[in-house]
Formats: structure tokens, C-alpha cells, sequence
């Protein structure tokens, strides 16, 4: 695999030395090659090739103009390349995002659009979370009910463009891992993926790599923030919209940065929480970077829900022995603001799981099931230690 890769970038390189000469299929296929060697490189866990690559990528498009609009297909690429590593390392991406289309979910009724996004954008702006960030959340919530609604229909009666779909797709994944700025502290390492010689067997024609190791990052540390739930709401978004979409391939070390940082983030949060004593009928008074419990109980919910399903079903995904995402602090974040027992779910009110309501936990586990069920569930794993299975 690796002779096979140095190959292809001695060969890239040497198109390289004319690419200023080069302009339509000859360029776009040369940026087609590095795409699809950025994305391996994601895919592998080598982060150190993946950077190379997207420089070279940026320093093409630069030099050449850009992509032809008419060569959608290895625009579409040179995105994944560029938004899905980056999100996957919750790092900024190398290149601008330049939009063509419209978006699947203007096919929702007007009316539908505005009451959603009024709805995210009040929830959001009530916790002191920048208009940027909401932004992005509205544009999640809309791409989500299109999904969700399209998924439910009877005899795939609604179809989107697939252009179209992919280009708002990797729209809000960019917009929540680019602004409004920097999501992880550079200064906190991501180990790469180290693989051995042995490639493991062939099975249904697709290799299976046996010999992956992945050292799972130490704490990693979110970017600083003046308002300290800004980079866990931000997280949560982006590994609620990447499990909403599934891509193919997964990379290796699946969900470990992104869950990783939102564990800290958690941590950080009930950590300022216990500083308030859990006093929260009058802890509006506190400076501590939180806003308010009463408003941003919602969102605490909907964080720890998220990380807790998306940490359950990536279990299930990563088949080539890692160990498990823990769950821990999910368990505790929602624990701590519900009550620890099954029981105190009863006690919730409509408007507690408001967010829950706009972007729904069961359409990542791809089946019906009730938002207290999952809690109630998720809370009995905590107080008496047997394992839920969503």
C-alpha cells in the first residue's frame, strides 16, 4: 500500500512541474489524484499526510484559477477531501467553501423553514451563543428535517438532487467546524494511526485492514472560548451531522477526536457547574463563562443525549478492536442536570427537550424511539450500572 502510494505522488509530481500549462480535464485530473490521495491519507489516520496534501491542493487551485463549475464531480471531491478530514480532526479547513446551488431543504414549505429556524435561533440566543454559531445550528436543523422527512416518506416519493444534497451537506459541516474560529487547541497533538505489513484477509472483495493501531488521543482541549458551552454545542453539531449522513469510508479512528474534545468540554462545564454549588434557581449571578440554567438545560440535554448515541453506535462500527468510546460523561453531564434516576425524566417539561425536538437523537439510530425512553435508559445505566443498548 505504501509503494503503491508513493508511486501515485512521484507520478502527481511530476504532472506537478507543468501544472501552470495546464488548464480543463488535464488539471482537474491531476487535482483528482491529490483529493483522492488527501482523502486515503484521512482515511489511514496519517494526519501529517493529509496536511501536505490539502497545501499542494490549495497551491493548484490557486495557480490554475480554481475548479470549472461544470466539473462537479471533482469539486464534490476536493470538499470531502477538505471539510471531512478537517472535521474528523476538528481542525480549520485549508480552503474557502464556494457554494453553487441552492439547498434540499428549500423544498420544505416557507412557513416550516421560518418556524424552525426561529425556533433553534431562540433556544441558542437565550444561552449567549454567538450569531454565527446559531446560524450554523439553523442551517443544521433544516438539512436534518429535509433528511428526516425524506427518510419518512412512503415509496421515496421525495428525491433530491444529489448534487445538491452534498453540496448543503458538507455546507453545515463547514460552517460548524469553521466558525467562529478554531475548535481544538493546536498545541494538543493527535497521534497518527500506525499500521504493520499485514493487510489481513480479503473478504466480499474488499480488504480488511487487521493491523491498525491507534493510540486514542490523550485530552485533547478545546479552543478557548468566552462562552464555555460554545465548543461543546459546536461538537455535538458536527458529530450529530456526520452520523446523520454516514460516509463511506469511515476513517480509522472514527469518532475518537471529536468525542474526545467533547468530553472535556463536558468536564469543563460540570466543573463550573459544581463551582455554583448546583444552586441553579439563582445562578444568573455567576461570571463564569455559563449562561443561566434554566436556558441552557435544553441544550445540556440535547449535548449529552448526542454524545452518548453517536459514542454507542460508533462501538458498533469500529470493528477492528480499539476498545470503547466511554460514556461516562455523557451519563454524568445528563445525570446531573435531569436527576440520577429513571425517574426524574417524568419530571421534564416540554421545553426541556426542545432541542431534542429539532434535531432528534433517533434519527442516528435509524428507529423509533421515544426521547425519554433513551434518557430513562441512559440514566438507569448510571445510577444502577447495567448497560443500555439503544
Amino acid at each position: 500500500m505504501l509503494e503503491q502510494e508513493s508511486y501515485a505522488c512521484g507520478v502527481v509530481n511530476g504532472e506537478l512541474r507543468k501544472i501552470a500549462r495546464l488548464r480543463g480535464q488535464e488539471a482537474h485530473g491531476i487535482m483528482e489524484c491529490i483529493c483522492s490521495m488527501a482523502v486515503g491519507s484521512a482515511h489511514l489516520g496519517r494526519h501529517d499526510h493529509w496536511h501536505m496534501h490539502m497545501k499542494g491542493l490549495k497551491q493548484i487551485l490557486e495557480m490554475t484559477g480554481g475548479i470549472d463549475k461544470e466539473w462537479t464531480y471533482v469539486m464534490n471531491k476536493v470538499r470531502r477531501a477538505n471539510v471531512k478530514a478537517a472535521a474528523a480532526l476538528a481542525t480549520i479547513p485549508y480552503l474557502e467553501y464556494e457554494r453553487i446551488y441552492g439547498n434540499i431543504s428549500d423544498a420544505l414549505p416557507r412557513t416550516t423553514r421560518a418556524r424552525l429556524s426561529k425556533a433553534v435561533k431562540g433556544i441558542l440566543a437565550f444561552c449567549n451563543v454567538q450569531e454565527v454559531i446559531c446560524e450554523s445550528f439553523a442551517s443544521l436543523v433544516l438539512f436534518s428535517h429535509a433528511v428526516s422527512t425524506a427518510l419518512a416518506a412512503k415509496k421515496r416519493t421525495i428525491l433530491y438532487d444529489p448534487e445538491v444534497f452534498i453540496e448543503e451537506w458538507l455546507w453545515v459541516m463547514y460552517q460548524l467546524i469553521r466558525f467562529p474560529g478554531v475548535l481544538r487547541d493546536e498545541s494538543t497533538q493527535i497521534p497518527s494511526i500506525e499500521l504493520d505489513l499485514n493487510l489481513g484477509e480479503r473478504r466480499y472483495k474488499e480488504p480488511i485492514v487487521r493491523g491498525s493501531r491507534y493510540c486514542a488521543p490523550g485530552r485533547l482541549v478545546p479552543a478557548h472560548a468566552n462562552n464555555i458551552l460554545e465548543p461543546a454545542l459546536r461538537l455535538a453539531g458536527l458529530l450529530y451531522v456526520d452520523a446523520l449522513v454516514p460516509d463511506e469510508p469511515r476513517t480509522l479512528n472514527g469518532y475518537a477526536v471529536l468525542l474526545g474534545l467533547l468530553t472535556t468540554a463536558i468536564d469543563t462545564i460540570l466543573k463550573h457547574l459544581a463551582a455554583r454549588g448546583w444552586e441553579y434557581e439563582d445562578d444568573a449571578a455567576f461570571d463564569d463563562g455559563l449562561p443561566a440554567m434554566a436556558v441552557m438545560k435544553p441544550v445540556l440535554i440535547w449535548i449529552g443525549l448526542t454524545g452518548y448515541v453517536i459514542a454507542w453506535t460508533g462501538d458498533g462500527e469500529r470493528f477492528w478492536g480499539l476498545g470503547r468510546y466511554d460514556r461516562s460523561m455523557y451519563c454524568e453531564c445528563l445525570a446531573k442536570v435531569i436527576g440520577s434516576t429513571p425517574q426524574s425524566v417524568d419530571a421534564l417539561l416540554e421545553s426541556d427537550l426542545a432541542l431534542c425536538g429539532l434535531l432528534d437523537p433517533k434519527n442516528l439510530l435509524r428507529k423509533e424511539i421515544a426521547t425519554k425512553t433513551l434518557l430513562k435508559g441512559i440514566l438507569k445505566e448510571y445510577s444502577n450500572g447495567e448497560e443500555f443498548k439503544c
